[in-house]
Order: C-alpha cells, then structure tokens, then sequence
C-alpha cells in the first residue's frame, strides 16, 4: 500500500508536453484513447489504465522523435532497499462500433532499455466479456525506436483489449520504455468513437424495474429483497472519495446490524489498522477515536461517516454478549504492517505492563520473521489472557499469513485481492461461524464477480475469489450520476484534490438511470450488456468511463443522482503522507526500544 501510493504521488511530478499531430489517426479517436501517449492534464494516463510493480515514474525522453518528447516510464530509486524491477502493465479496452468487423491491425512504436521481456498483447472481448482470442507479440530489447505490428480477427468481438506488458532486471540497470504512438485499423479504416453508439447504450430507466431508496431513511433498504436473501453482502462503491457513497457504505452496514443481525463488518483498509478500530468499539477505553481517524485520514473514506458510524457502533455493543466486529480486509507492506502491530501492542500495553509485549515490539522492529512471532505467542500464556479467542486468532492469522505479495518481485497485481479474499475468509469463518450475516464494504474494482481491470489482461478480483468460495455472495454496485469527488494528489502532502465528475456520456448508464423520478433507487438484476459506465479510484481520471457488461458483475445497482466530495477536514489538510507518518512513529518507536538500533 505504502508503495502504491508513492508510485501514485510520484507519477503527478511530471508532465508531458501535448501535440496535435494525431500520426495518421482519426483525430478524435487518438485524442478519446490517447494513442499518442501525451497526457497534458499530467494527472494520469488518458484512457490508459497500469498496474504492476511499484516505484514507477513517468518522464520524457530527452530528444524529440516525431515532433513531440516522448513519455515513459521507468523505475524510481527511493532507497536502496526499495528498489524494485521495473514491471508495470498498462492497457485499456477499445469499444467497436461496428458489428461485422473482419479484421483488425494495430501497430505501435517504442523504445526499450534493459528490459528482460516486454509484449504487446491483443484481445477480443465479446458482450459477455468472454475473451474470445488473445495475440501476443513480442517486443526487443532495443534502444532505438521501433515499430511493432499485430493483425487479428475481429469476428463477435465488442471490445478490443490493448495491453503492453514489461519485465526489467533486479539488478541496478536504467530501466526504461518511452512511448511514441500507437494506431488502430478497423478492416483498412480508421475507427470511430462510440460514445452515442446503439451498440453501447443504457436501455431507458423507464423500461427497467426499481426500488425506491432514501439517503435521509435507511431503513428503506428493507424494500430490497436480495438483503435478506443472502448472508454475505458487498457495498462496490464505483468512486473513491464521495463523501454520499460513503454514507450509503455505512448507513447499509447500520441497517445490516441493526434489522439482519449482521456480526462482521469488514472495510477495504488494512486488517493490523483496523484493529484499534475493532478494540475502539467493542469499548476498550485505551484507543481512541481521535487517534484512530487522524492515521486514517490518509484513506479516501470520510472521517465524519467513518467516526459517525464507529460512534454508533460503540454504543450499539455496549452491553452486548454478542458484539459487533469491524475489521480491514486490505494488505500492507512489512514495515507498515510491522509499525501498525507495534502501534497496537503499545496502546494495549499502557495498562497491561507486559515485558513480552515489548519483545514482540521490539521483534517486529528489528525485522525479525513473523512467524518466529507467532510461536512467541503461542509461548506466552500472559498474552493470551490480554486477548479474546477470536482476537488471539486473528492476531496469529496477522503474523502468520505469507509475505505479502506487495513485498514480493515477482507478484502479479491480483495478488493484493487475493490476500483480501484470505483475510476475508479467515474473518468469516472464525466470527461467523454461525452463517451470520457479513458485510464488506470496498471499491467497485474489487467487489465484482470478475475482474479487477478488464483491459489489463487476467487479473481476478477479491470479489471473483468470494464468489467461487461463496455461491451465497451478493454484490451491489454503487454509481452516482453527477456531483463532486475527493482524489489523492503527490508528495510531501497527500494533497487531495476536490474535482467534479466527468458528465455523462450520453450512452452511459449514468445518463439513463439520471432520468428516473427518484434521488436515490435500487436496480436489480441490470440488462447484460456492454454498457459505458464511470469507474473511479484513489485518482482523478481524465476518461473515466469503461464499457462493463453489470449483470457479469454485481446483481444490483444502488444508484444515487448527486455526489458530494469527502470534506477537506483538518484531518486531511494537515495530514502529512503516510510514508511520512509512519517515518515519524519509528522515531518514536527509537526513543522507547533504542536497542533495536544500536
């Protein structure tokens, strides 16, 4: 997590200069899909979407070619010990309008240097978003500017999926690829934009069945009857940093609770932070809820609904036999993952006095191995009496649980959602070990029953893994039609920036379901097919739409008209970045255990 948000922060220090030549492509259509690779807005890549290795850092080549300087990417030096090969994938999905296209061409121009394997892949993907055909084309390691060239059929397909995979060395090498362009021919013609296409358009709200909904009564959620028809229930909230999804998120949790008896709630942050937030609210006096929403400020969930809720929560157990349990599902790297137990074991310790907390403290500082830890407290009857069963196991389960994939060279992206899915399970089956109902609040990406990115190749969401594990798995999608969003921006501060939604395409789910009678509603079981819909992580995107079958994804809509952004608190205009956060603990974490650095 740690190194992901520094890739992010970083790809906002440069930018790029833009060119209007669009090399022999429809102007519109290299400009909708940035083929070019100039992005001058400089808060992304365009149409381009890129996971991968972390530590990335986009530039321009120093000589001109074709008129313009060209971006690339390469790996950034932070530290030594934080060097990593350079492994990113980047791609997007291209909508065809046309129904009985024969034959595709797709040509792109690059340079490499010092890498180990990069390609050039290309898809078809039809209305079900089954991959029809996958060609892959080899590119060199070569550090002059070369074109490579793919032809394939397009028979059935809706979609084509581009993608360009690259692999550097782990040693100490430059690595680097720059872009210059890439072209599409559609059977020996230029294609076209789709956005008012047939092919790709919402059918009208008023042709499909909902349910009516109210922000200011949650308890209109009993109109839907899928909530009680499943025990595992997930919030996909398709925009990070709405401050109206994250009321949704919490006011459905509420309602579970409260009306479905619901025992485990599970939120998309790192399951070693939220266990202050679990021990906040099953009444232990020692966390604090200042504290806790002050290190979480770093999130894009609102600190008003988080603390609202967690307040709420507090006093919904309070003299409870049967608790609630709020925990995280998401992964950090080791050393913040070290510091958050270490954070913990110290407040737990302010009143327990316990010498062996402070060797496992200690241990974790020193980088000793997790699972040496464990058995530490396997050995130590004094700390199983500090915690319940169900907490002592999942603290095993922290210590326990394989390197994360985030510290790992050789990791795929979808790693992080299967761990997601590992801590999930676990949670599930040690909480609720009754079949009790459980909610799990996360993004879009990671909620659905496929994919985390369609355009970039085979990357299984957590929600892929709930379904295959959990037939009984259930996920609402949540969309919003227009409004105003938060979004993360660089170093040394988080920098979050409040911007407006892209508008509607007019094609897009967004723009039919603006058109029904009420604020805030449910649609059940959405039409399967491609449809243009607005997808929106930790950044700001320039093209935020993508073309999404929903009935592959979810079995429900929540659609609510109008965004509001998460507030610019204190919380988050003083907020240093976490990398900086957690710099400041270990020094604090110094001052108290200097034998671990001597």
């Amino acid at each position: 997590m740690l190194k992901s948000r520094l890739f992010i922060a970083c790809l906002l220090l440069c930018s790029a200069s833009s060119s209007n030549k669009a090399f022999g492509q429809c102007a519109d259509f290299a400009k909708r899909y940035t083929l070019d690779f100039q992005f001058s807005d400089s808060i992304g890549m365009g149409a381009w979407q890129y996971i991968g290795k972390d530590f990335l850092l986009y530039l321009k080549d120093t000589v001109p070619f074709n008129g313009k300087y060209a971006f690339g990417i390469t790996r950034m030096y932070v530290k030594k010990y934080l060097e990593t090969p350079l492994q990113p994938c980047i791609g997007q999905n291209i909508p065809l309008c046309t129904t009985d296209a024969k034959e595709g061409m797709l040509s792109i121009t690059l340079k490499t240097r010092n890498l180990i394997n990069a390609e050039l892949v290309v898809r078809g993907i039809d209305q079900l978003e089954t991959v029809l055909y996958t060609y892959r084309t080899p590119i060199l390691n070569d550090n002059t500017w070369s074109t490579y060239t793919s032809k394939f059929p397009l028979k059935d397909a809706a979609l084509l999926n581009v993608s360009i995979n690259l692999l550097g060395g782990d040693d100490s090498l430059h690595q680097v690829v720059w872009f210059d362009r890439l072209e599409l021919k559609v059977d020996g013609k230029e294609p076209e934009v789709c956005d008012d296409n047939p092919r790709f358009s919402y059918p009208p709200v008023s042709t499909l069945t909902t349910y009516p909904l109210s922000l200011s009564e949650p308890y209109t959620y009993r109109n839907i009857p899928d909530i009680k028809k499943h025990s595992i229930l997930a919030i996909g909230e398709s925009i990070h940093g709405s401050r109206t999804m994250n009321k949704i998120g919490f006011d459905f949790m509420k309602y579970c609770i409260e009306r479905e008896e619901a025992c485990l709630m599970l939120l998309e942050l790192p399951l070693e932070s939220m266990l202050a937030v679990n021990r906040y609210i099953q009444g232990d006096e020692r966390f604090k809820l200042e504290d806790i929403l002050k290190k979480e400020a770093h999130s894009l969930f609102s600190n008003k609904q988080m603390g609202d809720f967690f307040r709420w929560l507090k006093g919904y157990n309070q003299g409870r036999l049967q608790k609630v349990w709020f925990l995280g599902i998401d992964v950090l790297n080791n050393f913040i993952r070290s510091l958050e137990l270490v954070n913990y074991f110290q407040t737990i310790n302010q009143t327990a006095q316990l010498p062996v907390l402070d060797s496992l403290c200690v241990g974790l500082l020193n980088k000793r191995p997790f699972d040496e830890l464990a058995e530490m407290i396997r050995k130590e009857s004094a700390i199983n009496n500090l915690f319940s069963e169900v907490e002592y196991q999942i603290l095993l389960h922290c210590l326990e649980r394989p390197a994360d994939a985030l510290n790992t060279q050789t990791a795929s992206h979808s790693s992080r959602d299967y761990i997601m899915f590992q801590n999930t399970d676990f949670l599930i089956n040690t909480i609720c070990k009754n079949q009790e109902k459980c909610v799990i609040y996360t993004h879009f990406n990671h909620a659905n029953y496929t994919t985390q990115h369609l355009a970039l190749g085979e990357n299984a969401s957590f929600g892929s893994y709930m379904k295959k594990a959990y037939p009984d798995y259930f996920c609402f999608g949540v969309f919003a039609g227009e409004g105003r969003y938060l979004s993360k921006g660089g170093l040394p501060k988080l920098g979050f920036t409040e911007s407006t939604l892209p508008n509607s395409i007019a094609s897009s789910l967004e723009s039919s379901l603006l058109q029904h009678p009420n604020d805030y509603f449910y649609l059940p079981s959405p039409p399967s097919q491609l449809s243009l819909l607005r997808i929106i992580g930790n950044m700001r995107r320039v093209y935020p739409f993508e073309a999404i079958n929903l009935a592959q994804r979810v079995g429900g809509v929540l659609f609510i008209k109008q965004s509001e952004a998460i507030e610019l608190d204190a919380y988050r205009t003083e907020v240093e970045h976490l990398a900086l956060y957690w710099q400041k603990k270990q020094q604090e974490f110094r001052s108290k255990y200097p034998e671990v650095f001597k």
